[in-house]
């Protein structure tokens, strides 16, 4: 992989997809985002919303292969393992509010989700860390335009770049060059 010197045509295709999703919540809720504005296309015969049983995930797996072999670089690895357990835990699959907001955000939640297991399953080199870094730091850059609390989704996107720093045989960030 070259160096990294614009964001990747998949995070481009998944923000068009994120604008073609907000127009089809914009034709089933309403435009000031009140939960309690329900078109009754979205409504069962009765006239109240159906329940969620989607399970929620609250469990993370954080096992992953370290190749690193100093003892500086196993004290790292624990040091990261131990932020993870006592690091906040982000439930992808929750009930949602029905507000368009809401919805955008538990998209995100979902995409970053997957991203993030992809990421730990993988080994970058120094460029494929860098250009995960210019994703997440555009994909951070547009979240306002989508979404109005983005703390979460943020943390996610920091988690992202951390965990690819870790599976980064060469970890130089983008900020040291």
């Amino acid at each position: 992989m070259t160096t990294p010197r614009d964001i990747r045509p998949v995070i481009e295709a998944f923000l068009k997809e994120i604008a073609l999703y907000m127009k089809e919540i914009d034709g089933f809720v309403s435009p000031d985002n009140d939960s309690s504005s329900i078109q009754p296309s979205s409504s069962n015969r009765n006239g109240s919303r159906p329940e969620s049983t989607t399970p929620t995930t609250t469990t993370r797996d954080f096992r992953r292969q370290s190749h690193r072999t100093t003892s500086s670089a196993s004290s790292i690895n624990l040091q990261h393992d131990v932020e993870r357990i006592f690091a906040r835990k982000v439930k992808a699959h929750v009930p949602v509010e029905f507000s368009k907001d809401q919805i955008l955000k538990n998209i995100f939640t979902i995409s970053f989700k997957g991203l993030l297991e992809y990421v730990r399953l993988a080994t970058f080199s120094k460029n494929g860390y860098q250009q995960i870094q210019l994703d997440c730091h555009f994909i951070r850059v547009l979240l306002p335009h989508f979404v109005k609390e983005t703390s979460t989704l943020e943390y996610q996107l920091s988690e992202i770049v951390s965990s690819a720093s870790e599976r980064c045989n060469d970890p130089l960030s983008m900020e040291q060059k």
